[in-house]
Protein backbone atom coordinates (compact mmCIF):
# COMPACT_ATOMS: atom_id res chain seq x y z
CA UNK A 1 0.00 0.00 0.00
CA UNK A 2 1.19 3.50 -0.75
CA UNK A 3 1.51 5.87 2.30
CA UNK A 4 -0.50 8.46 -0.12
CA UNK A 5 -1.87 6.56 -3.25
CA UNK A 6 -0.73 8.23 -6.30
CA UNK A 7 2.00 10.64 -4.66
CA UNK A 8 5.20 8.06 -4.69
CA UNK A 9 6.23 6.42 -1.18
CA UNK A 10 5.19 2.97 -0.22
CA UNK A 11 5.38 2.20 3.76
CA UNK A 12 2.73 -0.41 4.62
CA UNK A 13 3.68 -0.22 8.36
CA UNK A 14 3.17 3.22 8.81
CA UNK A 15 -0.30 3.33 6.87
CA UNK A 16 -1.50 0.25 9.01
CA UNK A 17 0.08 1.64 11.80
CA UNK A 18 -1.71 5.04 11.53
CA UNK A 19 -4.78 3.85 10.15
CA UNK A 20 -5.59 1.33 13.58
CA UNK A 21 -8.68 2.62 15.18
CA UNK A 22 -9.49 5.98 16.30
CA UNK A 23 -7.01 8.07 17.99
CA UNK A 24 -8.11 8.21 21.76
CA UNK A 25 -9.87 10.91 23.65
CA UNK A 26 -8.22 13.86 24.74
CA UNK A 27 -8.26 12.53 28.19
CA UNK A 28 -5.27 10.64 29.18
CA UNK A 29 -6.36 7.20 30.15
CA UNK A 30 -6.21 5.15 33.61
CA UNK A 31 -3.88 7.88 34.86
CA UNK A 32 -4.02 7.63 38.56
CA UNK A 33 -2.45 10.56 40.76
CA UNK A 34 0.02 8.23 42.47
CA UNK A 35 1.61 7.02 39.04
CA UNK A 36 5.23 7.84 38.32
CA UNK A 37 5.70 10.91 36.17
CA UNK A 38 7.66 9.11 33.75
CA UNK A 39 4.90 6.33 33.42
CA UNK A 40 2.80 8.90 32.74
CA UNK A 41 4.58 11.08 29.85
CA UNK A 42 5.32 7.88 27.91
CA UNK A 43 1.50 7.09 27.36
CA UNK A 44 0.48 10.44 26.74
CA UNK A 45 3.56 11.56 24.01
CA UNK A 46 2.30 7.67 22.62
CA UNK A 47 -1.30 9.14 22.71
CA UNK A 48 -0.55 12.30 21.18
CA UNK A 49 1.60 11.46 18.42
CA UNK A 50 0.19 8.26 17.53
CA UNK A 51 -2.97 10.59 16.68
CA UNK A 52 -0.71 13.24 14.66
CA UNK A 53 -0.04 10.20 12.34
CA UNK A 54 -3.46 8.76 12.01
CA UNK A 55 -4.76 12.07 11.08
CA UNK A 56 -1.33 12.69 9.05
CA UNK A 57 -2.31 9.73 6.55
CA UNK A 58 -6.58 10.63 6.55
CA UNK A 59 -5.24 14.19 6.00
CA UNK A 60 -3.32 13.06 2.94
CA UNK A 61 -5.77 10.64 1.46
CA UNK A 62 -9.17 11.54 1.94
CA UNK A 63 -8.89 15.60 1.63
CA UNK A 64 -11.48 15.21 -0.92
CA UNK A 65 -14.45 12.79 1.30
CA UNK A 66 -14.11 14.84 4.87
CA UNK A 67 -12.23 18.19 5.77
CA UNK A 68 -12.56 17.70 9.32
CA UNK A 69 -9.47 15.17 9.16
CA UNK A 70 -7.67 18.55 8.27
CA UNK A 71 -8.92 20.11 11.28
CA UNK A 72 -8.10 17.19 13.61
CA UNK A 73 -4.66 17.03 12.33
CA UNK A 74 -4.13 20.48 13.15
CA UNK A 75 -5.49 20.42 16.79
CA UNK A 76 -3.97 16.74 17.64
CA UNK A 77 -0.18 18.34 16.11
CA UNK A 78 -0.70 21.19 18.69
CA UNK A 79 -1.83 18.65 21.49
CA UNK A 80 1.48 16.98 20.35
CA UNK A 81 3.40 19.87 20.82
CA UNK A 82 2.17 20.41 24.16
CA UNK A 83 3.10 17.44 25.58
CA UNK A 84 6.82 17.79 24.25
CA UNK A 85 7.10 21.16 25.83
CA UNK A 86 4.96 19.41 28.91
CA UNK A 87 7.54 16.54 29.42
CA UNK A 88 11.00 18.28 27.87
CA UNK A 89 12.89 17.43 30.98
CA UNK A 90 12.08 13.46 30.72
CA UNK A 91 13.47 13.34 26.57
CA UNK A 92 16.85 13.72 25.04
CA UNK A 93 17.11 17.38 23.70
CA UNK A 94 18.18 16.41 19.72
CA UNK A 95 15.37 13.81 19.89
CA UNK A 96 12.60 16.22 20.83
CA UNK A 97 13.97 18.75 18.66
CA UNK A 98 13.65 16.84 15.60
CA UNK A 99 10.57 15.50 16.58
CA UNK A 100 8.94 19.19 17.02
CA UNK A 101 10.27 20.42 14.60
CA UNK A 102 7.78 18.08 12.30
CA UNK A 103 5.05 18.53 14.08
CA UNK A 104 5.93 22.05 13.35
CA UNK A 105 5.34 21.35 9.91
CA UNK A 106 2.66 19.47 10.34
CA UNK A 107 0.95 22.14 11.92
CA UNK A 108 1.39 24.94 9.60
CA UNK A 109 0.23 23.00 6.60
CA UNK A 110 -3.13 21.66 8.39
CA UNK A 111 -3.34 25.02 9.55
CA UNK A 112 -3.01 26.67 6.08
CA UNK A 113 -5.33 24.34 4.77
CA UNK A 114 -7.87 24.52 7.67
CA UNK A 115 -8.31 28.38 7.46
CA UNK A 116 -9.35 27.95 3.68
CA UNK A 117 -11.92 25.36 4.70
CA UNK A 118 -13.26 27.34 7.33
CA UNK A 119 -13.79 30.57 4.75
CA UNK A 120 -14.83 28.70 1.98
CA UNK A 121 -17.63 26.80 3.92
CA UNK A 122 -18.81 30.41 5.25
CA UNK A 123 -18.53 31.59 2.16
CA UNK A 124 -20.73 29.03 0.87
CA UNK A 125 -23.59 30.27 2.98
CA UNK A 126 -23.29 34.08 1.91
CA UNK A 127 -25.26 35.59 -0.76
CA UNK A 128 -23.98 35.08 -4.78
CA UNK A 129 -22.20 38.12 -5.95
CA UNK A 130 -19.08 38.41 -7.76
CA UNK A 131 -16.62 39.45 -5.01
CA UNK A 132 -17.95 35.90 -3.29
CA UNK A 133 -17.55 33.92 -6.72
CA UNK A 134 -13.81 35.70 -6.73
CA UNK A 135 -12.94 34.94 -3.28
CA UNK A 136 -13.72 31.40 -3.78
CA UNK A 137 -11.68 30.50 -6.26
CA UNK A 138 -8.70 31.72 -4.77
CA UNK A 139 -9.61 30.01 -2.16
CA UNK A 140 -9.64 26.80 -3.94
CA UNK A 141 -6.46 27.42 -5.44
CA UNK A 142 -4.84 28.08 -2.23
CA UNK A 143 -6.10 25.44 -0.77
CA UNK A 144 -5.08 23.34 -3.05
CA UNK A 145 -1.59 24.15 -2.84
CA UNK A 146 -1.78 23.70 1.07
CA UNK A 147 -2.96 19.85 0.25
CA UNK A 148 0.15 19.31 -1.52
CA UNK A 149 2.28 20.65 1.22
CA UNK A 150 0.41 18.02 3.55
CA UNK A 151 0.80 15.10 0.79
CA UNK A 152 4.10 16.08 0.61
CA UNK A 153 5.37 15.77 4.64
CA UNK A 154 2.84 13.02 4.75
CA UNK A 155 5.55 10.65 2.03
CA UNK A 156 8.33 12.28 3.44
CA UNK A 157 7.97 11.58 7.05
CA UNK A 158 6.21 7.90 6.28
CA UNK A 159 9.18 6.84 4.40
CA UNK A 160 10.69 3.76 5.58
CA UNK A 161 8.66 4.69 8.71
CA UNK A 162 10.84 7.43 9.35
CA UNK A 163 8.31 9.26 11.68
CA UNK A 164 7.25 6.41 13.43
CA UNK A 165 10.63 4.64 14.27
CA UNK A 166 11.81 8.17 15.84
CA UNK A 167 8.61 8.28 17.89
CA UNK A 168 9.21 4.91 18.94
CA UNK A 169 13.04 5.70 19.88
CA UNK A 170 12.12 8.52 21.23
CA UNK A 171 9.66 6.63 23.72
CA UNK A 172 12.44 3.82 24.35
CA UNK A 173 14.38 7.13 25.95
CA UNK A 174 12.05 8.51 28.20
CA UNK A 175 11.13 4.64 29.25
CA UNK A 176 14.92 4.36 30.15
CA UNK A 177 15.42 7.29 31.54
CA UNK A 178 12.65 5.86 34.10
CA UNK A 179 14.02 2.59 34.66
CA UNK A 180 17.44 4.17 35.61
CA UNK A 181 15.35 5.99 38.41
CA UNK A 182 13.76 3.01 39.54
CA UNK A 183 15.89 2.79 42.64
CA UNK A 184 15.31 6.10 43.70
CA UNK A 185 12.16 8.16 44.63
CA UNK A 186 10.17 9.29 41.14
CA UNK A 187 8.50 12.49 40.14
CA UNK A 188 4.66 11.56 41.76
CA UNK A 189 2.49 12.89 38.77
CA UNK A 190 -0.33 14.50 41.36
CA UNK A 191 2.87 16.60 42.94
CA UNK A 192 4.29 17.02 39.75
CA UNK A 193 1.24 18.20 37.99
CA UNK A 194 0.24 20.21 40.93
CA UNK A 195 3.40 22.42 40.41
CA UNK A 196 2.55 22.82 36.87
CA UNK A 197 -0.75 23.97 36.44
CA UNK A 198 -0.56 27.09 38.40
CA UNK A 199 1.79 28.58 36.12
CA UNK A 200 -0.45 27.96 33.18
CA UNK A 201 -3.12 29.43 35.16
CA UNK A 202 -1.56 32.49 36.44
CA UNK A 203 -0.68 32.91 32.77
CA UNK A 204 -4.32 32.85 31.22
CA UNK A 205 -5.06 34.96 33.94
CA UNK A 206 -2.46 37.59 33.62
CA UNK A 207 -3.29 37.84 29.78
CA UNK A 208 -6.92 39.23 30.37
CA UNK A 209 -6.93 42.33 27.97
CA UNK A 210 -7.90 45.70 30.67
CA UNK A 211 -9.31 46.85 27.29
CA UNK A 212 -11.90 45.04 25.25
CA UNK A 213 -10.93 46.69 22.10
CA UNK A 214 -7.15 46.00 22.05
CA UNK A 215 -7.02 43.15 19.30
CA UNK A 216 -3.67 42.36 20.31
CA UNK A 217 -4.26 41.62 23.79
CA UNK A 218 -7.29 39.30 22.63
CA UNK A 219 -5.11 37.80 20.41
CA UNK A 220 -2.52 36.95 23.40
CA UNK A 221 -5.43 35.75 26.00
CA UNK A 222 -6.66 33.48 23.46
CA UNK A 223 -2.97 31.90 23.19
CA UNK A 224 -3.06 31.79 26.91
CA UNK A 225 -6.56 29.76 26.77
CA UNK A 226 -4.99 27.77 24.58
CA UNK A 227 -2.15 27.12 26.18
CA UNK A 228 -4.23 25.85 29.74
CA UNK A 229 -6.73 23.88 27.82
CA UNK A 230 -3.88 21.63 26.52
CA UNK A 231 -2.09 21.89 29.98
CA UNK A 232 -5.42 20.96 31.51
CA UNK A 233 -5.89 18.32 29.19
CA UNK A 234 -2.26 16.68 29.71
CA UNK A 235 -2.94 16.78 33.85
CA UNK A 236 -6.24 16.04 34.16
CA UNK A 237 -5.75 12.68 36.01
CA UNK A 238 -4.10 14.09 39.01
CA UNK A 239 -6.93 16.17 40.17
CA UNK A 240 -10.87 15.59 40.96
CA UNK A 241 -13.50 14.62 38.99
CA UNK A 242 -14.10 18.14 38.70
CA UNK A 243 -11.46 19.55 36.97
CA UNK A 244 -12.99 17.81 34.01
CA UNK A 245 -16.58 18.65 34.15
CA UNK A 246 -16.50 22.19 35.54
CA UNK A 247 -13.49 23.73 34.73
CA UNK A 248 -12.48 22.60 31.31
CA UNK A 249 -16.04 22.72 30.28
CA UNK A 250 -15.49 26.50 30.65
CA UNK A 251 -12.03 26.91 29.14
CA UNK A 252 -13.24 24.92 26.16
CA UNK A 253 -16.11 27.81 25.78
CA UNK A 254 -14.11 30.40 25.85
CA UNK A 255 -11.60 28.99 23.35
CA UNK A 256 -14.65 28.31 20.80
CA UNK A 257 -15.78 31.58 20.74
CA UNK A 258 -12.64 33.06 20.70
CA UNK A 259 -11.88 30.67 17.78
CA UNK A 260 -15.06 32.37 16.19
CA UNK A 261 -13.09 35.84 16.68
CA UNK A 262 -9.92 34.57 15.87
CA UNK A 263 -11.87 33.23 12.42
CA UNK A 264 -13.08 36.68 11.26
CA UNK A 265 -9.82 38.11 12.27
CA UNK A 266 -7.58 35.65 9.85
CA UNK A 267 -10.58 36.58 7.04
CA UNK A 268 -9.95 40.34 7.46
CA UNK A 269 -6.17 39.73 7.19
CA UNK A 270 -6.66 38.00 3.93
CA UNK A 271 -8.84 40.17 2.55
CA UNK A 272 -6.61 43.55 3.30
CA UNK A 273 -3.77 41.73 1.38
CA UNK A 274 -6.00 41.31 -1.25
CA UNK A 275 -7.13 44.97 -1.55
CA UNK A 276 -3.21 45.59 -1.24
CA UNK A 277 -2.72 43.37 -4.44
CA UNK A 278 -5.62 44.09 -6.50
CA UNK A 279 -5.44 45.64 -10.06
CA UNK A 280 -7.96 48.47 -11.20
CA UNK A 281 -10.74 50.31 -8.92
CA UNK A 282 -13.03 48.00 -9.55
CA UNK A 283 -11.18 45.29 -7.55
CA UNK A 284 -10.60 47.23 -4.94
CA UNK A 285 -14.34 48.29 -4.48
CA UNK A 286 -15.42 44.23 -5.07
CA UNK A 287 -13.07 43.59 -2.10
CA UNK A 288 -13.72 46.60 0.39
CA UNK A 289 -17.36 45.65 0.02
CA UNK A 290 -16.10 42.20 1.64
CA UNK A 291 -13.64 43.58 4.29
CA UNK A 292 -16.54 45.60 5.48
CA UNK A 293 -18.69 42.68 6.07
CA UNK A 294 -16.09 40.99 7.53
CA UNK A 295 -14.99 43.32 10.14
CA UNK A 296 -18.80 44.05 10.91
CA UNK A 297 -18.86 40.15 11.87
CA UNK A 298 -15.94 40.33 13.54
CA UNK A 299 -17.03 43.53 15.55
CA UNK A 300 -20.52 41.74 16.67
CA UNK A 301 -18.30 38.43 17.65
CA UNK A 302 -16.35 40.44 19.64
CA UNK A 303 -19.03 42.48 21.46
CA UNK A 304 -21.13 38.63 22.16
CA UNK A 305 -17.86 37.85 23.65
CA UNK A 306 -17.23 40.61 26.47
CA UNK A 307 -21.57 40.35 27.27
CA UNK A 308 -20.70 36.60 27.79
CA UNK A 309 -17.15 36.78 29.20
CA UNK A 310 -17.92 39.03 32.23
CA UNK A 311 -15.78 40.21 35.06
CA UNK A 312 -17.85 38.30 37.34
CA UNK A 313 -16.98 35.28 35.37
CA UNK A 314 -13.38 35.32 35.22
CA UNK A 315 -13.27 36.44 39.45
CA UNK A 316 -15.49 32.92 39.70
CA UNK A 317 -13.31 30.79 37.20
CA UNK A 318 -10.90 32.03 38.96
CA UNK A 319 -11.99 31.01 42.57
CA UNK A 320 -12.64 27.91 40.75
CA UNK A 321 -9.16 27.05 40.30
CA UNK A 322 -7.98 28.14 43.31
CA UNK A 323 -10.51 25.62 45.31
CA UNK A 324 -9.43 22.66 43.22
CA UNK A 325 -5.54 23.56 43.58
CA UNK A 326 -6.21 24.16 47.23
CA UNK A 327 -4.68 27.51 47.12
CA UNK A 328 -5.53 31.28 46.40
CA UNK A 329 -2.52 32.35 46.02
CA UNK A 330 -1.33 29.37 44.08
CA UNK A 331 -1.00 31.65 40.48
CA UNK A 332 2.12 32.75 39.52
CA UNK A 333 2.48 35.14 36.77
CA UNK A 334 4.37 35.01 33.36
CA UNK A 335 7.07 37.07 34.68
CA UNK A 336 7.44 35.23 37.98
CA UNK A 337 7.52 31.69 36.80
CA UNK A 338 8.41 31.90 33.04
CA UNK A 339 6.75 29.98 29.75
CA UNK A 340 3.75 27.53 31.68
CA UNK A 341 5.05 24.36 30.08
CA UNK A 342 8.66 25.32 30.00
CA UNK A 343 9.34 25.06 33.35
CA UNK A 344 12.34 22.84 34.46
CA UNK A 345 13.15 21.36 37.99
CA UNK A 346 10.32 17.82 38.62
CA UNK A 347 9.89 17.73 42.37
CA UNK A 348 10.94 13.87 44.37
CA UNK A 349 8.08 12.93 46.76
CA UNK A 350 8.15 9.48 48.15
CA UNK A 351 4.61 7.18 47.94
CA UNK A 352 4.88 7.17 44.23
CA UNK A 353 4.23 3.83 42.13
CA UNK A 354 7.25 2.93 39.99
CA UNK A 355 7.57 4.06 36.23
CA UNK A 356 6.79 1.41 33.46
CA UNK A 357 3.99 -0.72 32.98
CA UNK A 358 1.10 -1.20 35.65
Amino acid sequence: MRFVRDHGVSSEGAVDRAMTGVPSDKWIPDVLPSDSTVDVAVRTLRNRLDAVLHYLVLAAEKEDSDTEHVHQLRVWSRRAMAALDLYQDSMPRRRRKWIRKQLKRIRRAASDARDCDVLIQRLKGRRSSLGRKRWLESLAAERGEAQQAIIAICNSLGRDDRFAQRIDALLDRVSAGGEEQSGQALACFADWARERLPVAVGQFFSAVPPDPTDEAALHQFRIRGKELRYAMELLAGAFPEQFRTTLYPTIEALQDRLGEINDLATAKTRLQKKIARADGAADVAAWRRLLTHERAQLDQARRRFWEWCTPTMLHELRQDFATVLGDSHAFSSSEESGPAIERGAQPTPANCRPAGPQ
